[in-house]
């Protein structure tokens, strides 16, 4: 911070001061507290961050109500907007994060004021009767730990089934019982699925679907007419099967960039033809797609331990362990939360956060923690979680179906997770760091980690009704109708 700077800020704070007490001939009188959408009230003064600093401002005048004072600042629609406060003599200040506020000065504002130091969130104020402040209102953010800890029971395939009143059409069901995600579903290959196939989330506009993509957010239900995809040569022999790959990706309300899970299965359809025409699904099989098991080498960085769950009771991942802390039913899979623990091997070492992660999966990157400041703990992504404790640092993440994606399915490949751990030492061990930034006693620095994963599709089958057990592939869930061929109509009378 600049002494110019630090000065004007001052100056401004003080000729605010006296003006207001030059012009009041009594104390003002507070405003009623009201709730207000989308902000929390702090109380009945100044705005100020953390450090007691105030805040640039976009300012409009005779702004009647605190109601209409958070509306004209919702209005501005720029990033980086804190608060707002609505003044005694009605005036109303938008305030924002240092280095947002600058001139034009937006549309119906009256005025611009920077060259103050207030950043981030507005944790308290100076107290000055009548001059009410609100803060936005936290965003609950999405822990991986909690929402979507079991995603694979809560999300997932609900069966095939004949559509109603047809033996030539069949549907499909994926069911969500998360509130505030929902399902994009889809038919996306007339093959098995493989590891390859299907590279892509299903979401509308971004899809290699081959039918229509059905959106829910609790039951989405696909119906398809099968006769138009049965060759004629198939239908002279009597008997056919057809073969599709479905997917369903769930979505994020909150953020819809990428899916948090997805689900495919493999579905066979065996069609009896009594004439050309005539014909009827007799068997649906259905089975959930598994992707080819994946092995590689766990390695950490030297100088940080990292644990799989627990630093003090998970397994220590270390060089050449490729049959250890992930091996068999320990394999990471899609919808998993993936934590790891990190501890420093050192006893006069505390690790005090991290300043930010990466997920790689082949050629796609995730970031999980994001750089914030040099020195400081970055933001974490809405499925990330990260946690200080005793000088280990926790971190949570949830495994996106992007990384399974960009490995082809999540066969023969695995994740690569990295970044930068905060530490501090201990100032009386006389051990000096590089970054040397001092914090009390302690001086902080930053370390490297990484370590490499093996990755799986989950294994869980799905849970359909089986009717009969005739023709049914290995691994199979079967549903089998009976069916009585109507000539000329192609209508199935019965089935169970």
């Amino acid at each position: 911070m600049s002494f110019s700077r630090s000065f004007l800020s001052a100056a401004k704070q003080f000729a605010l001061s006296v003006v207001v007490i030059v012009v009041s001939s009594q104390p003002p009188t507070a405003m009623a507290q009201e709730d207000v959408p989308g902000y929390e009230y702090v109380g009945d003064g100044y705005c100020v961050d953390a450090y007691g600093n105030y805040y640039d401002s976009y300012m409009e005048k005779d702004v009647g109500s605190i109601a209409v004072c958070a509306s004209a600042c919702n209005g501005i629609g720029e990033d980086g907007l804190v608060g707002f406060q609505l003044s005694t003599t009605s005036s109303c200040y938008c305030l924002f994060d240092v280095g947002i506020v600058s001139y034009p000065t937006p549309a119906g504002f009256y005025s611009v004021n920077f060259g103050y130091n207030g950043t981030e969130e507005i944790v308290s104020f100076v107290t000055f009767s009548g001059n009410p402040c609100y803060k936005v209102a936290a965003t609950s953010q999405v822990p991986a730990s909690s929402k979507y800890s079991t995603i694979n029971a809560d999300f997932g395939f609900n069966g095939a089934t004949l559509a109603a009143g047809s033996s030539s059409s069949f549907q499909f069901e994926f069911t969500n019982s998360i509130s505030g995600s929902t399902i994009h579903a889809a038919i996306i290959a007339d093959t098995f699925c493989d590891d390859t196939n299907s590279n892509s989330q299903v979401k509308d506009g971004v899809t290699n679907a081959i039918g229509p993509v059905v959106v829910s957010a609790a039951l989405a239900t696909i119906t398809k007419e099968v006769e138009s995809e049965v060759a004629v040569a198939d239908k002279n022999d009597g008997a056919t099967t057809l073969n599709y790959c479905l997917r369903a990706d769930l979505y994020d309300d909150s953020d819809s960039t990428f899916s948090v899970g997805a689900k495919k299965v493999d579905l066979q359809l065996d069609i009896a033809y009594e004439t050309e025409i005539d014909f009827s699904i007799t068997n649906i099989q259905t089975s959930e797609f598994v992707a080819s098991s994946a092995s590689a080498s766990a390695t950490r960085s030297v100088g940080i331990k990292v644990f799989r769950e627990s630093c003090a009771s998970g397994c220590e991942i270390v060089d050449g362990d490729a049959s250890g802390c992930f091996a068999g039913e320990n394999k990471t899979a899609i919808g998993d939360v993936l934590t790891l623990c990190l501890d420093a091997e050192d006893a006069d070492v505390d690790l005090t956060g991290i300043e930010s992660a990466m997920v790689n999966a082949a050629d796609y990157s995730s970031a999980i923690v994001v750089f914030a400041e040099g020195g400081s703990a970055g933001t974490d992504n809405f499925v990330t979680t990260t946690s200080v404790a005793s000088g280990q640092v926790t971190l949570e993440t949830l495994l996106i179906p992007a990384y399974y994606d960009a490995l082809g399915g999540g066969a023969g490949g695995s994740l690569e997770v990295s970044g930068t751990v905060l530490l501090s030492y201990v100032a009386s061990s006389g051990r000096r760091l590089g970054r040397e930034l001092q914090d009390g006693n302690q001086v902080q620095d930053a370390s490297p980690f990484s370590l490499s994963i093996p990755v799986e599709n989950p294994t869980v089958i799905p849970k359909v009704a089986e009717v009969g057990s005739g023709n049914s592939a290995s691994g199979f869930s079967v549903v089998t109708a009976a069916v009585t061929v109507v000539a000329a109509s192609g209508l199935m009378t019965g089935f169970v």
